[in-house]
């Protein structure tokens, strides 16, 4: 945990941002952004808002159906409505 707002030293950030990240959070660039504005505007302290960086996140790819599975999809439907509204997608 960051130690009190005063005495935080850029060692205190990379605990708390690993912390954080081990932990889980999936807001993490939201807080970064909000621990900037608090030591840059209220604690006048911009040297340690600079020490600050955004995580980034792995991308996955999208699940896309190969052309056989497509197929068997739209056979699987009994109704011309739901095969239409299907077809479009």
């Amino acid at each position: 945990m960051v130690a009190h707002q005063t005495t935080a030293t850029a060692d205190d950030l990379r605990r708390f941002q690993i912390e954080q990240q081990e932990n889980g959070v999936p807001t993490m660039n939201s807080v970064v952004s909000a621990l900037r504005f608090f030591f840059t505007h209220t604690l006048d302290r911009p040297d340690l808002a600079r020490r600050l960086v955004q995580l980034a996140h792995p991308r996955k790819l999208p699940v896309v159906l190969s052309r056989d599975e497509v197929a068997r999809l739209l056979n699987a439907t009994t109704c011309l409505k739901h095969q239409a509204a299907l077809s479009v997608a």
